[in-house]
């Protein structure tokens, strides 16, 4: 058979038409079919048992495939049977010369009865037969007078026999099935069955048939009066076998767990295919292209593309083709390598860099002191330093001031220079190193001490009790000062002079200056009193007689060679201040 004739017998004859077990064929008119020998019409609806009407007495017959006659009789009131043949006046319950006739009543007949008979019975003047000698209750039954009864009587009937005279059998009904004979008896139900092979039951209704049931998948079963067996009729849908219990779905064709169905054409099933399979035996599915790259697990499913993907190793997206690397999370040239781990890749980082993405770099932040300029590179270290001018070591931490080469508090600074430093010197002190100073060449005379300063000279001298001056190179005047209006007194080889103080002249400062001048201080009086400690080498010739009027504040430079006697005349305007640098070498005498 052509698919094309196939699927069209499929859709006229499926679900198939015929009725009682009739075949159905299909044809260009539509559904035909083909009937068993007790039925017809088109779809087998017609029992042909009913045609001969077997049901007498007015009964209706009514098709039926439970009993072996094909039909059964609904008896009109008064008759009973198989074919409604059997008449409730067959026992005769009315009385000689009464006439019975069947109806609907209790007792399902009526009498009537001959002249000088009444009651029901038409027995009131016969009563339990004393006139006439005959019982009226019959079948072995007991008669019993009664007041009280129409019918002047009443009957005790054995067991079986029922109705007013015992004239009803319970097998009057045949209630025995399938051909089963009646037997009355005195037990309850008053009758016995014994049923023709293979049926069985009370009343013979039971079968192999209708207890196991034995033919499977809709197919009818039909037992054969006389034999025990049976015979199934197998429904025309794919199922075959003595009991319609084998299919072309036993050895499973269908594979990826489908559903087979067992199908009346070839060949004999079909398969309901799961979600993302198909073909005839549901074999084939979208994963059989391997669209899932990269390692991934294909599975069929339903959605749009068929299929969906398992994706391992880092990748993602429907085909497994996108990764964690598309991205490009891998800083500064570090490669990307995709994988299974959280992140779903691991970057192998250039030299130098660190971390998940290679963003950290061993630069960062910069190793490099004192401005070192850093570059990452595969060292121990994984970087280098290039250091500015005067550093060195791994991290420019190291340079020539380490050794701290400036001295007395000199600052030192790391430079190009061919030292490597160039030190800062505090004030009064120079040199590469801040080791000299002003105070080097001992400026400060008679054993004064000296400090180096920020002074114009670069030091100051801390004089020995006696002597001052800019280098403690002039002593003080013994006795009383001489010098007036501020001046101050010094001695000069062996006489004194005086310094004078704002615009005063004089010997001793006694003329006042004919313009004011501001005022000006000179330095405090020195002391009338010798020094304690003398200078180590003191003038080889002290002055024996010191001048007159000495000056209370010598100049800061007198001169090298001073007059041995005052001048007569001092100058108008002597000097206001102390010279700045008074005389290295101060008088001998």
């Amino acid at each position: 058979m052509s698919p094309w004739n196939f699927w069209c017998s499929l859709s006229v004859c499926g679900p198939n038409p015929c009725m009682n077990g009739g075949s159905c064929t299909p044809t260009a008119d539509g559904p035909q079919c083909i009937c068993s020998t007790e039925w017809s019409g088109l779809t087998c609806e017609i029992n042909l048992a009913c045609n001969i009407n077997p049901c007498q007495n007015g009964g209706t017959c009514s098709p039926s495939s439970l009993v072996a006659a094909g039909y059964t009789c609904t008896c009109t009131a008064g008759f009973s049977g198989q074919t409604c043949a059997e008449s409730s006046c067959s026992a005769n319950p009315c009385v000689t010369g009464s006439t019975c006739v069947p109806d609907a009543s209790a007792n399902g007949f009526s009498c009537i009865c001959a002249a000088g008979q009444s009651n029901p019975l038409c027995n009131v003047a016969d009563g339990c037969g004393a006139v006439s000698g005959e019982n009226p209750c019959v079948n072995g039954g007991d008669c019993s007078l009664s007041n009280t009864l129409y019918a002047g009587y009443s009957c005790q009937c054995n067991g079986g026999f029922s109705g007013p005279k015992c004239q009803i059998s319970a097998c009057s009904k045949n209630p025995c099935q399938n051909g089963g004979s009646c037997t009355t008896k005195p037990s309850s139900p008053g009758f016995e069955c014994v049923c023709v092979a293979p049926y069985t039951g009370a009343i013979c209704q039971e079968s192999i048939c209708s207890l196991q049931q034995p033919c499977k998948n809709g197919g009818s079963c039909a037992v054969a009066p006389g034999t025990p067996g049976y015979q199934c009729t197998c429904a025309n849908n794919g199922y075959t076998g003595p009991t319609c219990e084998a299919s072309a779905c036993d050895v499973n064709p269908c594979a990826n767990g489908a559903q087979c169905n067992p199908f009346a054409a070839s060949p004999g099933y079909t398969c309901t295919c799961p979600v993302g399979f198909s073909g005839p035996t549901c074999s084939a599915s979208a994963c059989d292209a391997n669209p899932c790259k990269n390692g991934a697990t294909c599975t069929p499913d339903g959605t749009a593309l068929g299929y969906s993907c398992a994706c391992v190793g880092g990748y993602s997206g429907p085909t497994c083709t996108a990764s964690a690397c598309d991205s490009l999370p891998c800083s500064n040239g570090g490669t990307c390598i995709v994988d299974s781990s959280n992140d779903g890749f691991t970057c192998n980082c250039q030299p130098g860099y660190s971390d998940a993405t290679c963003s950290q770099s061993a630069c960062g932040p910069n190793p490099c002191q004192n401005g070192g300029s850093c570059q990452p590179d595969s060292s121990a270290d994984g970087y280098t330093c290039t250091c500015e001018e005067g550093y060195f070591g791994v991290n420019c931490m190291a340079s020539n001031c380490d050794m701290q080469p400036c001295q007395n508090g000199g600052s030192c600074k790391p430079d190009g220079s061919a030292d490597g430093f160039t030190c800062t010197c505090k004030v009064g002190y120079f040199g590469v190193h801040c080791t000299a100073s002003a105070c080097t060449s001992h400026p400060c005379k008679y054993g004064g001490s000296c400090q180096p300063d920020g002074s114009d000279d670069g030091y100051t001298c801390s004089c020995l009790t006696g002597f001052f001056g800019n280098q403690c190179e002039l002593r003080s005047c013994v006795g009383s000062n001489p010098c007036q209006n501020g001046g101050l007194c010094f001695r000069q080889g062996i006489s004194q002079a005086c310094i004078c103080n704002n615009g005063f002249s004089g010997p001793n400062c006694e003329i006042a200056p004919s313009t004011p001048v501001p005022q000006t201080n000179l330095p405090t009086n020195p002391p009338t009193n010798p020094p304690t400690n003398p200078p180590t080498n003191p003038p080889t010739n002290p002055s024996t007689n010191p001048p007159t009027n000495p000056t209370t504040n010598p100049p800061t430079n007198p001169p090298t060679n001073p007059p041995t006697n005052p001048p007569t005349n001092p100058p108008t305007n002597p000097p206001t201040n102390t010279p700045t640098n008074p005389p290295t070498n101060p008088p001998t005498n």
